[in-house]
């Protein structure tokens, strides 16, 4: 047990009180990195029962919310602390309490360098460091996006597709792992279909997609590339699908009249992101169709049946 638990008598829990999975269905943020804020940073005192199971209260909850706001900011996890104590902290400006490229960059840069060297086991060990004390929503934004952005402005191409290739590849099999971990085979539930338009270019978005999905508890399935419409149809028959993520490096070509009518008559929220996003889609005039370019907050908005 560690310090900063409160034991309490075993007796029925309080109604305001939750388990730890309830709360990171709540919050958004995963049980493991939940432990990690206690346990390594003392950013949280949860009840704790005499078998050692964590009881989290709304100011827990509303806590937890409170330093997901600092690390949107680009704050350090490190630092969080003692910015919780200041109540007035939180109405200042996000300028005014740190620069979220200083914070990142150096773990940028050792992850930039292993990439680019093909040392891939030296990057994974960068990417489970972070990914123990933060969100995937968060690493999206301040570690693999920027890190997309950097190797997008490498000018050995030879050299950049190597390092995408490989990061594709790496994504695709921490994905998988969590997918099978997280969603074991024969569960029965609606998912969210992602995919991506036919493309030569690297899966590295859609992969990203399904491991922010598993850290929010959204079921997910997936489908290496969409190449017609009409497996939607098929794979709706086959599957619970509640809702639809395509990712697209280009302009959706001109639909047939057939297409358009299958694309039209899908019976669940479809949303368009990627490069493609920023393009016109007039075929997509459907009212489940959404184009945005911000998948990540289309996720942390999503409500599936």
């Amino acid at each position: 047990m560690t310090e900063s638990a409160i034991e309490i008598p075993e007796t029925p829990a309080p109604q305001s009180s939750m388990p730890i999975r309830d709360v990171a269905e709540k919050t958004g943020v995963n049980p493991v990195t939940l432990r990690a804020w206690e346990r390594r940073y003392g950013l949280l005192t949860p009840l704790r029962t005499p078998k050692g199971h964590r009881l989290y209260r709304q100011k827990d909850v509303e806590r937890i919310i409170q330093i997901q706001q600092w690390l949107n900011r680009g704050v350090a996890v490190s630092q969080v602390k003692p910015l919780l104590e200041d109540t007035q902290s939180l109405t200042q400006a996000p300028s005014d309490s740190s620069d979220s490229t200083t914070d990142w960059q150096p773990t940028l840069n050792e992850a930039c360098s292993a990439l680019l060297h093909g040392q891939i086991s030296r990057f994974d060990q960068t990417v489970n460091q972070i990914g123990a004390i933060y969100p995937v929503s968060l690493l999206v934004r301040f570690f693999w996006l920027p890190l997309m952005d950097w190797l997008n402005q490498q000018s050995d191409s030879e050299r950049r597709m190597l390092a995408e290739t490989q990061l594709e590849g790496y994504l695709r099999s921490r994905a998988g792992a969590r997918m099978l971990h997280r969603q074991p085979p024969g569960q029965q539930q609606h998912k969210l279909l992602i995919t991506q338009r036919p493309s030569q270019q690297p899966q590295i978005l859609p992969w990203l997609a399904v491991l922010a999905c598993i850290d929010r508890n959204i079921p997910v399935i997936t489908l290496e590339q969409l190449p017609s419409w009409s497996l939607l149809h098929l794979m709706s028959e086959q599957q619970a699908i509640s809702g639809l993520l395509l990712f697209s490096n280009d302009r959706l070509p001109k639909l047939k009249a057939r297409e358009q009518q299958q694309v039209n008559s899908l019976s669940f929220p479809c949303y368009l992101s990627g490069p493609a996003s920023a393009l016109p889609q007039e075929q997509l005039t459907d009212k489940q169709w959404r184009v945005d370019s911000d998948w990540l907050t289309v996720l942390e908005q999503l409500k599936l049946s």
